[in-house]
Order: C-alpha cells, then sequence, then structure tokens
C-alpha cells in the first residue's frame, strides 16, 4: 500500500541541524513518505529524504512582495512572513505535480506513526484539516489537505489581508470558524474536556488526537529563544485544552506511538503528533524522550536548553 505524503517547507538559505535531525527521526517514525520543499541554497540534505527546490515550481504571487516590505519582515528573517507563504508554496506543488491529499508538517514536529490516519480523514471530510488551541487561532503543526478548494479560498484571503493580518494562525482561526464546508478542526488535548468552545471533529472517528502546541510544550519545553532563563519542561500553555499535569503519558517501546491517559477516567488516546517547541530533536536522537516522559509522569521537571543573554544561538541540552 502506498505511504501517504508528509510534506515539510522551509524557506531560507539556511537549515538549522536540528531541522536536519527532525526530518530523520520523522522519515523512520511516520511511516509516511517525506518530502522536504525548500531553497535551492540549502543543498542535499544528506539525502535523508527526497528534496523539491522552490525555485523549480513556484511562483511567488504580485501581491506578496508588500508583505516583504513590511516591518514583518525584521523578525527573525520574516519568520511571520514565511509561516504564511508556505501555503501558497504547498498549493503551487501540490497542484504542479498532481497531488490530491498529503499532510503537512512543521518542521518543529515530532510525527508518530499516521498509517491508515489519511483514510479516516478522507472519510470525515474534504478539505484542510488542522488542530487549533482557542477560538482564534488554528496550528499548523500537523494538517491534511485533501481538497484543494481550501488552499484556493486560503490563498484568495491573504490577497485580500491587510499587512497586520499576516499571522498564520489567526487566519487559519478565522477559516476554521468561518468555513466549516472546507476547514476542520481536529481534536487536541480539549479531548478530554467536556466544553472545548468550538466544534471539532471526534478522536472516536479519528483514533487519536493532535498537539497544537501545549503537549510538546509540557513534555519538552518551549522555545528556547523566548526565554533568558534555563528552559524546563513542564510548561503550562494558557490556551491548554487540558490539565496536562492530570494526564500521564506512554511512549512504546519502539518510539512510535505516543498516548495520553487520564487515571481518573481510565480514558486514553493516540497522539498524533508533538510540537517540540523547544526545537530540541538533540534529546530525542539521543534516546531519551522515554525517560523526559517517564521523569514528567511524576512531576519532576528537566531542562531542556538556555539562551543567555546577548548570545545568538541557544544552548541545547543533549
Amino acid at each position: 500500500m502506498k505511504k501517504p505524503l508528509l510534506v515539510f517547507i522551509w524557506i531560507g538559505d539556511f537549515l538549522p541541524e536540528w531541522a536536519k535531525i527532525s526530518l530523520l527521526i520523522n522519515s523512520q517514525k511516520s511511516n509516511c513518505a517525506p518530502i522536504l520543499i525548500c531553497n535551492r541554497s540549502i543543498g542535499s540534505v544528506d539525502g535523508i529524504c527526497p528534496q523539491i527546490f522552490i525555485e523549480d515550481f513556484y511562483t511567488r504571487p504580485y501581491f506578496l512582495n508588500k508583505w516583504y516590505l513590511s516591518p514583518s519582515k525584521n523578525f527573525r528573517d520574516g519568520f511571520w512572513i514565511k509561516s504564511s507563504e508556505r501555503f501558497i508554496i504547498l498549493s503551487q506543488f501540490l497542484r504542479k505535480f498532481k497531488i490530491t491529499e498529503a499532510f503537512h508538517a512543521e518542521l518543529d514536529n515530532l510525527i508518530f506513526d499516521l498509517t491508515d490516519l489519511n483514510f479516516l480523514l478522507n472519510s470525515t471530510g474534504s478539505g484542510l484539516f488542522c488542530p487549533r488551541d482557542n477560538f482564534k487561532r488554528g496550528i499548523a503543526s500537523l494538517i491534511y489537505i485533501n481538497n484543494h478548494d481550501a488552499l484556493d479560498v486560503l490563498h484568495n484571503f491573504y490577497e485580500n489581508s491587510r499587512l497586520e493580518e499576516l499571522n498564520d494562525m489567526s487566519i487559519l482561526g478565522r477559516l476554521l470558524s468561518g468555513h466549516s464546508d472546507l476547514f476542520f478542526s481536529l481534536p487536541t488535548e480539549n479531548f478530554f474536556s467536556t466544553d472545548v468552545g468550538w466544534n471539532t471533529l471526534k478522536q472516536v472517528d479519528l483514533g487519536g488526537i493532535f498537539d497544537a502546541a501545549a503537549i510538546g510544550q509540557y513534555l519538552m519545553g518551549i522555545d528556547i529563544r523566548n526565554s533568558f532563563l534555563p528552559v524546563f519542561n513542564g510548561f503550562s500553555n494558557e490556551n491548554a485544552g487540558y490539565d496536562l499535569n492530570s494526564l500521564l503519558f506512554l511512549l512504546d517501546a519502539s518510539q512510535s506511538s505516543l498516548n495520553a491517559h487520564n487515571p481518573l477516567t481510565n480514558v486514553s488516546t493516540k497522539i498524533y503528533n508533538l510540537h517540540i517547541h523547544s526545537k530540541n530533536f538533540y534529546l530525542i536522537k539521543n534516546g531519551r524522550l522515554p525517560n523526559i516522559i517517564s521523569k514528567i509522569n511524576q512531576s519532576s521537571k528537566t531542562c531542556i536548553g538556555w539562551k543567555p543573554p546577548f548570545i545568538k544561538k541557544p544552548f541545547f541540552i543533549k
């Protein structure tokens, strides 16, 4: 049986080492066919997965030129602009190569075994599937597309947006709220809650839940660049859909499957992805994830890294 396509996109001239580790791990664990779409200047990424160069198929729409003249371009090498532009790149890629369905994940995600998930999503709806962490925000940590019309709607929304609306999370949130025929909210840790706050697909239909950001931040800490203090796991995201301290997390022996268990209700579910907001894939590569999860289950935290003041690069614990 043909494996589903898992698309990663990186816009820029340099691919961080943590991203290369992410590609290697996800190629081994996801049971998908991964592909990296990136700029030609990055070169070959050691044969980890097939690469498609952006310059070989992508034509930047004219309206995007104003984005790169906006103040947003100054934050982390145009982070907010690139996080939005990737959807236009993804749209042109799927259309160019006549691809009708694909997963797309951000590189700072650990993707677990997605076997049969594409079939479950296809039987649920047609469009773009995305987790969200509150009513106004969709987080494209791991998404699925099986109808190109949804990307056309997203493209048109961008084209008619003001510069201050470039945040891809808020735009996805608006589409998830207002286009229920093409945009579907995936279940997150809010599966354990009785009060979600918005319409979401059912965990029972998909066999698991998705991590927008909160679970990965709890297990592996926040982005080290966002703190001058040492970063530990156990972080509580204000948008978390459930109290993660009350759950137990169980990683299987192959580290290809992660489950969350509520001991109070004896309810468990598979987690399809883990948003490694800290970017510390070194700990995963070095086999420390089982120990980190075991410790957090016992309310014991692990230091993830540190970015001292005036030091450009974060220091990752390995």
